[in-house]
Parts: C-alpha cells; structure tokens; sequence
C-alpha cells in the first residue's frame, strides 16, 4: 500500500504543480491581452485624431495650400542665383562691376516704360470721355424726341 500512496502523492504533487503552471500561464495570457487591448485602444484613438491632411501627409500626397507654388519657385530661383554665384567662373568683383553695368539702364528703362503708359492710359481716358460725351448727348436728343412725341399726342396711346 505504501507504493500506492507513493504514487497517489506523485499524482497529487504533478496535479498541483500543472495547476500553479496553468495559473501562471492564465494569468501571463491575461497580462498579454490586456496589454494587446491597452495597444489596440490607443491606436484607434490615434487614428480617430487624424484627419484626411496628416493621413495624406503621411503618404506623400499632401493636399497643395495657397501660394505654397510661389513660395516655391521663389526660394528656388533664390537658390539658383545663389549657387550660380557661388560657381562662377569670374571674381565675385568682376561678376559685380558686370552686373552694375547691365542693371544701370534699366531705373531709366522702367521711367520711360512709365511715361509711356501713363501717356496711352491719357489717351484711353481722353478717348472714353468722348465717348461718353456723345453717348450722354445722344440720350438727350432721344430723350427730348420722346417728350415731345409723348407731348404731341392725344388720347388714347396705340401701339402700332
């Protein structure tokens, strides 16, 4: 009987120690769920929090905002000259006095290019004035017609 209740104490030792593992393993995949719902929430409140924009951003299709092009292409022309500078195959004296040459004309330029709009845009005024004039001119003389068409009948107006 001693070799029975041996093996009934092995059984209950094995017993016990499978339940205190399966514990450990319930509570280690309670632990890992939790965390994985904990994750899971978080991510969907990250995802509720973005709009169609960062979503866009985040892929590479940004939606375009307003002058985004000009502040563009002016830092790029900036750029340009700037490298264009740098690299040139004269002195930066020498690439100076050239410039000042080339740019010394155009302050004159851009006065006679004023002068000869401010001269076109006094001859459009002058011209529409006229027109106005004779366009005033012609309503009155119509206008006179009919009062005195309007003046010179009698009875009953018949459209004829």
């Amino acid at each position: 009987m001693h070799a029975v209740n041996d093996v009934k104490e092995s059984a209950t030792e094995i017993f016990n120690t499978a339940k205190d593992r399966a514990d450990q393993v319930t509570s280690s995949a309670r632990s890992t769920m939790w965390d994985a719902v904990k994750t899971v929430t978080g991510v969907v409140s990250m995802l509720r929090g973005l709009g169609v924009d960062d979503v866009l951003t985040h892929v590479g299709l940004a939606r375009r905002r307003p002058g985004t092009f000009i502040a563009t292409f002016g830092a790029g022309v900036a750029i340009g000259a700037g490298l264009g500078v740098m690299f040139a195959p004269k002195s930066g004296l020498e690439t100076r006095k050239m410039l000042v040459k080339r740019f010394a004309g155009i302050g004159e330029d851009a006065k006679e290019t004023v002068q000869k709009v401010e001269a076109k845009a006094d001859g459009i005024a002058h011209d529409a004035k006229q027109v106005a004039l004779k366009v005033e001119h012609e309503v009155e003389h119509r206008a006179s017609d009919i009062a005195r068409n309007v003046g010179n009948t009698t009875g009953p107006h018949r459209v004829s």
